[in-house]
């Protein structure tokens, strides 16, 4: 199972657009993580087929919906959260430690709009950065987790826009 990971849209689509007409054909899930909650609701309808899931962030303050979700694809147990709950920008204990009061296999955060990749305690954390905003690297970024039967392999794609 392939899963598209978006963040920090911020009401403007267009790299969500881009990546997926590079990536829909292979993807099954598709998750964002809060600061454009409600960017990935016309792509539901198009994409009847694939499942969605999506957090509050900070500045979603209209929207009614969770700040933080755990379930489960392919035997992985997954959260997501926008990642200000967790102070994420001053550091990743905070996230580390609901993870692992949450016993699951991966962590998905944003808000920083840093891409950022990494293992703790054998869970996989993934910041894929913003869609929207150009990160460290000079890029807008997004997500890609592929779980197999025995593995998640995450990895960040950049877009140039």
């Amino acid at each position: 199972m392939k899963i598209a990971v978006f963040s920090d849209s911020h009401k403007k689509t267009y790299g969500i657009d881009k990546a997926l007409d590079k990536i829909i054909a292979y993807v099954g899930c598709i998750i964002h993580l809060g600061d454009g909650y409600d960017d990935v609701d016309e792509y539901k309808y198009i994409y009847s087929n694939i499942n969605f899931y999506n957090v509050l962030g900070n500045c979603d303050v209209d929207n009614i919906g969770r700040e933080e979700h755990v379930f489960e694809i392919a035997n992985k147990r997954i959260f997501i959260t926008h990642g200000h709950l967790y102070s994420v920008k001053s550091g990743y204990s905070k996230i580390i430690s609901a993870a692992k009061e949450k016993s699951v296999d991966i962590c998905l955060f944003g808000h920083t709009h840093k891409a950022d990749i990494f293992y703790d305690s054998e869970i996989l954390f993934m910041n894929p950065g913003s869609i929207t905003y150009k990160g460290t690297n000079g890029r807008r970024s997004f997500g890609v987790i592929d779980i197999t039967d025995e593995n998640a392999v995450a990895g960040i794609v950049t877009l140039k826009l």
